[in-house]
């Protein structure tokens, strides 16, 4: 789980760095500075949807009487 949000939080933060100059405006600094902070917001939301899809434990299956 950590290395997919690895993954999808630089993407998110590279894509940042290039829309955020050509989108809003903002100073080629300004993005570059939002690249960790979108990277890592990325990553950790990524990480914590992963965590809610995750199944639940195995439930132990009942051993039958009737063999």
């Amino acid at each position: 789980m950590a290395w997919l949000g690895i993954i999808v939080g630089t993407i998110l933060g590279l894509i940042c760095v290039f829309v955020a100059p050509a989108v809003y405006g903002l100073p080629v600094w300004a993005a570059i500075m939002l690249y960790p902070l979108v990277g890592t917001f990325g990553a950790v939301l990524t990480i914590l949807i992963l965590l809610q899809l995750r199944p639940g434990p195995a439930q132990p299956i009942p051993v039958s009487r009737h063999r």
